[in-house]
């Protein structure tokens, strides 16, 4: 076991079937941004200051024996409770490539406007307060205890939610990227929805690679 989570580290917990979901830890906001002090005052990366990027993977097993295989969940934010209670145990460590992290996307109201925010991305829409909140897609992230059932939902497992809400532990409203407004944002945007994190963010003027060194 690995004593002290930080990114690379890849955790799992075991589902109602008995078989483990793996996941991995790609960004300590704290720990790699904030601490070392950069982020811009207005950075959005702030407002998940006590939140870990983790990545999610397809593949289970009967044992907690880490294979790597295609990512479910291209990253989303949650807080570190689960690790810190033993829920998620830390089982393998796999080096990140700062280039292949990804971020949610989401919508954001502020003085009027709409702001279109992933990683350390900001970009103006033309759209209101109104209609950011009309739409209801934000990237403040999911509460730890919530990702087992999220996996579920996506891994097309919902018979294993043990609760009567099943149909609700989507991320539509947490995440652009499993929103049907995406296409329109980003025509609104003027941006390529293809384009990775690291292409993106780098041709806006950032530079995630500075947060591994």
């Amino acid at each position: 076991m690995i004593a002290r989570p930080r990114h690379g580290d890849v955790f799992c917990w075991r589902i109602p079937d008995s078989r483990y979901i793996f996941a991995r830890i790609n960004l300590d906001v704290r720990a790699q941004c904030v601490k070392p002090k950069l982020l811009k005052p207005d950075s959005p990366l702030l407002i998940h200051d006590r939140a870990i990027l983790v990545e999610v993977y397809t593949g289970l097993n009967t044992a907690p024996t880490f294979k790597r295989s295609e990512i479910l969940l291209p990253g989303v934010f949650v807080d570190s409770e689960s690790l810190r209670s033993g829920d998620w145990g830390i089982i393998d460590h796999v080096e990140v490539n700062p280039t292949e992290v990804e971020f949610p996307e989401g919508l954001a109201p502020f003085a009027g406007h709409a702001f279109f925010r992933k990683g350390e991305i900001s970009l103006q829409l033309p759209l209101t307060e109104d209609d950011a909140r009309r739409i209801n897609v934000s990237d403040t992230g999911i509460p730890s205890a919530a990702l087992p059932d999220v996996c579920l939902y996506y891994l097309d497992l919902k018979h294993l939610i043990q609760h009567e809400y099943a149909e609700a532990c989507h991320l539509k409203n947490a995440d652009l990227r499993f929103s049907d407004q995406r296409r329109e944002i980003y025509r609104m945007l003027g941006e390529d929805e293809t384009l990775s994190y690291f292409q993106m963010s780098r041709r806006i003027g950032f530079d995630i690679t500075r947060f591994y060194k």
